[in-house]
């Protein structure tokens, strides 16, 4: 379900879980009668609304030693 909510296809998932694409769709067929929708979305959206999603922990970009920069120089103000 988590695979599903991040937004992955069939074939991304399959290759999370070293499963077949075929086997992947099965599975995602009955989470949707398992939660009684009929799209990934509608899938996605229930499961945040009643909390089936593990909150995922917040990294702080600083903290991660391969994170690209995010902070750009200022370029230099010109005063009239």
């Amino acid at each position: 379900m988590r695979l599903l909510a991040r937004g992955l296809s069939n074939k991304e998932i399959a290759e999370r879980l070293v499963i077949s694409g075929s086997t992947a769709g099965k599975h995602i067929e009955h989470i949707y009668e398992k939660l009684d929708v009929s799209s990934r979305a509608a899938a996605s959206l229930l499961a945040v609304q009643h909390g089936l999603l593990p909150e995922e922990p917040r990294v702080d970009p600083k903290d991660q030693p391969n994170a690209p920069l995010t902070r750009l120089r200022r370029a230099p103000s010109f005063v009239a």
